[in-house]
């Protein structure tokens, strides 16, 4: 089965387009294309009903991003035509949330609530390092429940056959954004994971939003609130 997302919002061109224009663009979104020479088999994006716009094609399976950068680069800049707008969009694995947007042909990608920022060369992605680890519901005292990241199957196995146990990895000389990671892949709650004296307070928000996204009762960590560090701390006694 494949993998869904939804987007809502389109963006919208600086001038009508000629009837050239919009014929090719119809033609672009409905037939499969060459992989070496264009971003996916389908184009992601097409023309909205009026034909001022783009919307994206939830059913193209493929590289939105690139595909925008590919029109915007290769037809939009040769035709002089601008677009701006946003997009925003929702996948099914927790915290596959944010918006594309794009300011006269300049395109930004938002993941949640955070711009992405990049380093220049680089090709990690468009997630600040360390990226998040999806997050699961887990059930607490009471039956409540608590947001925690999903722990990693190898690296469960590895630490119950050994040959290192936590004791040991805590004395390693390894920087914090690792450490941050390894806390995600070993399955801490978003609560426990912030009381971490490694934790940097950004990665703290960034996982604190993604939290509130799935469980919106979920308080603000202390980090972002100190009324919420006292309320949050009354509650756990």
């Amino acid at each position: 089965m494949s993998y869904t997302t939804k987007f809502s919002g389109c963006f919208r061109f600086d001038r009508e387009l000629k009837a050239a224009e919009a014929a090719y663009l119809v033609e672009l979104a409905s037939v499969r294309h060459d992989r070496e020479r264009y971003p996916g088999v389908y184009c992601a994006w097409v023309l909205t009903e009026d034909r001022t716009g783009l919307e994206a094609d939830e059913n193209a399976d493929t590289e939105y991003v690139a595909w925008l950068h590919h029109l915007v680069d290769k037809v939009f800049e040769l035709w002089d035509l601008g677009i701006s707008g946003e997009v925003a969009w929702q996948g099914e694995e927790m915290g596959d949330v944010g918006v594309i947007r794009v300011k006269d042909n300049e395109i930004t990608v938002v993941n949640g609530e955070h711009p992405v920022e990049v380093p220049e060369g680089s090709d990690q992605g468009e997630e600040p390092y360390p990226p998040l680890q999806p997050l699961d519901l887990s059930p607490f005292r009471g039956g409540i429940q608590v947001p925690r990241f999903r722990s990693n199957a190898i690296v469960d196995k590895l630490l119950e056959d050994g040959p290192f146990d936590m004791n040991a990895i805590a004395l390693w000389d390894v920087p914090d954004e690792d450490r941050e990671q390894f806390a995600m892949l070993i399955g801490y709650s978003i609560s426990g994971f912030a009381e971490l004296s490694y934790v940097r307070e950004e990665t703290v928000k960034r996982a604190g939003k993604v939290a509130r996204e799935r469980l919106p009762d979920f308080p603000k960590l202390w980090y972002e609130d100190d009324e919420a560090l006292a309320d949050w701390k009354a509650e756990d006694e």
